[in-house]
């Protein structure tokens, strides 16, 4: 507990946001129109991203090793998903760090987690959403209600 928690008696792990692993299909209320969008979209960045990594380096095997990295990358940012708490993050919205207390720290660190990830869950989101649209017809939040 930070020394402040201490004092005033409160409980520091409500002050600290949450780092959770798990697909989180409920929480995704898009219409058709978004998912398909968001489809074009991710369709379209990986092969320019895969075209990236191959200017960089032509060799095949550099650039598999590449592609493997970023398709690791679009898989962890799937299924981890960091929720910084934004009422406990420093003095001035963030822009000061409180030095007596934790748990600002933390969601300092998840929210540069979150911001790391954001990308590779966008693309990632978007691809197994939209194959699913296009596979079942169903979105991902009428997958999970029947």
């Amino acid at each position: 507990m930070d020394p402040l928690d201490l004092i005033e008696g409160k409980d520091a792990e409500r002050r600290v946001g949450t780092l959770s692993i798990g697909d989180d299909a409920a929480a995704r209320f898009r219409s058709r129109g978004q998912v398909l969008r968001d489809l074009v979209i991710a369709a379209l960045l990986v092969p320019a991203a895969v075209a990236a990594i191959a200017w960089q380096s032509p060799s095949v095997a550099v650039t598999a090793v590449g592609v493997a990295v970023c398709l690791a990358y679009c898989v962890v940012a799937f299924f981890v998903r960091a929720r910084p708490n934004h009422d406990h993050i420093g003095p001035v919205a963030g822009t000061f760090d409180h030095p007596f207390r934790f748990s600002d720290d933390a969601n300092r660190a998840l929210m540069a987690g979150a911001v790391i990830l954001a990308p590779g869950r966008y693309v990632s989101v978007s691809l197994v959403d939209g194959i699913r649209l296009l596979k079942s017809g169903k979105l991902p939040h009428q997958r999970l209600l029947g």
